[in-house]
């Protein structure tokens, strides 16, 4: 089992570290890296279209570059391999391998087949090859459009998220705190992201709709189980 991980930056002020996730919400595909010196990379995908945007601390934004990504090429290329080694093994093994070996042989071609795909569709590998895999790549955290009024308070809410199965719940109190309730606890943050109350809840008390208008689903992790 293998887990979908979504983070936020931390060394860029709250304006800036929304945009990944801002973003998010127009593009099919983003992905966001950090640049030394603590600004941040912002990589959009739109069909073939790739283009990067560089943020700086106050979260303005200039952009970086623009590529063409070619998944097609890539998978093309993928499945001739593929193809090339199906009649190589049927060539070299036709006289000795049982129909059950035959089964396995197919299922490995497939899962290999599958990989390739894979790897032809993935913009972070688009991306180490035109720039270089020298920094890591990160998937937004989906805030569903709240803004925290820091990044400390955004980091505190997604470590909170973290802890709790990846997800946690927000509401804005109209006061320089936010409150932040999972599944067993219930959380007051003050705009640094330090806690200020903490209560375990009490027994059968629900936790808050994730329909309704006040509270805001935060979801750092998700099982691709």
């Amino acid at each position: 089992m293998s887990d979908r991980v979504f983070r936020s930056p931390r060394t860029v002020s709250a304006a800036g570290a929304i945009i990944p996730a801002r973003l998010a919400q127009q593009y099919a595909r983003v992905l966001w890296r950090e640049l030394p010196g603590g600004e941040i990379e912002v990589a959009t995908r739109d069909g073939a279209r790739v283009e990067r945007l560089r943020v700086h601390h106050d979260g303005s934004t200039t952009p970086a570059g623009t590529s063409t990504h070619r998944p097609r090429k890539l998978q093309m290329m993928g499945f001739a391999v593929v193809a090339v080694g199906a009649a190589t093994v049927a060539l070299a093994a036709r006289s000795t391998l049982s129909r059950g070996g035959w089964l396995i042989v197919a299922f490995g071609l497939l899962v290999a087949a599958a990989v390739v795909y894979d790897l032809a569709e993935d913009l972070a590998s688009h991306l180490d090859d035109e720039l270089g895999a020298e920094y890591e790549w990160h998937e937004p955290t989906d805030l569903h459009g709240w803004t925290p009024q820091t990044t400390a308070q955004l980091t505190a809410v997604e470590k909170i998220a973290t802890g709790h199965g990846g997800v946690a719940h927000v509401a804005n109190l109209g006061l320089p705190t936010i409150e932040v309730r999972t599944d067993a606890d219930v959380y007051v943050l003050d705009e640094t992201g330090q806690v200020q109350l903490h209560e375990r809840k009490k027994l059968f008390q629900r936790s808050p709709r994730t329909d309704g208008p006040d509270w805001i689903e935060i979801r750092t992790r998700i099982s691709d189980n």
